[in-house]
């Protein structure tokens, strides 16, 4: 029985979710996990396991690796926005560990969109980076495994090619053959020079 999830896709979800929970937490140096803290890492690990899984499941395979490349960036970047969008979203029960804290709320003109361009880039970051990341390694293995098959191919086209060539040359069919005309030529047979 073939399982839902090939253990590619399992191992490429696990790095790219924990690289993505772990790194925020090694890069800011804060090892005490609030409930802020601990809520927006299970978010984010969620999120870009899903990002990966649809992309290596259902994306890849369905789009990019048929010749749909144009089919399969428009949807990977929906996937992306989506994702994006439900993890932002106000309504969410995690909406609260989002939002921002301090002195971003209150500022003003152009530093307010520059925040806002800044904390997109952020937020959007892990997702975009999983999502080249997985299409890279999938798309790479997809090619060495063409690569191996087009390899074999020709291997057993040679081997197929040396075994007619040995077919032709062998001893036993060339004597067998000689035999066969001769004995035709002994009994006088029309069929003698027909074999020739």
């Amino acid at each position: 029985m073939k399982s839902f999830v090939s253990r590619k896709t399992l191992l490429q979800v696990l790095f790219w979710s924990t690289l993505w929970v772990l790194l925020p937490l090694l890069l800011s140096g804060n090892w005490e996990l609030s409930e802020r803290a601990s809520v927006r890492a299970t978010v984010l690990f969620f999120g870009v396991a899903i990002v990966v899984l649809i992309n290596l499941e259902v994306l890849l395979p369905r789009f990019y690796f048929k010749k749909q490349q144009l089919i399969y960036l428009l949807l990977s970047f929906l996937l992306v926005a989506l994702v994006l969008y439900i993890i932002e979203w106000d309504l969410s029960p995690w909406a609260e560990h989002f939002k921002p804290r301090g002195k971003h709320r209150s500022l003003s003109g152009r530093n307010s969109s520059m925040w806002k361009t800044m904390r997109f880039i952020n937020t959007s970051m892990p997702y975009v980076t999983a999502w080249i990341g997985s299409s890279l390694i999938a798309i790479a293995a997809f090619a060495n495994r063409k690569e191996k098959e087009m390899i074999q191919l020709q291997n057993e086209k040679l081997a197929a090619e040396m075994k007619f060539l040995k077919s032709q040359t062998n001893p036993h069919f060339l004597f067998n053959a000689l035999n066969n005309i001769y004995t035709l030529t002994v009994i006088k047979s029309d069929a003698a020079s027909e074999n020739l």
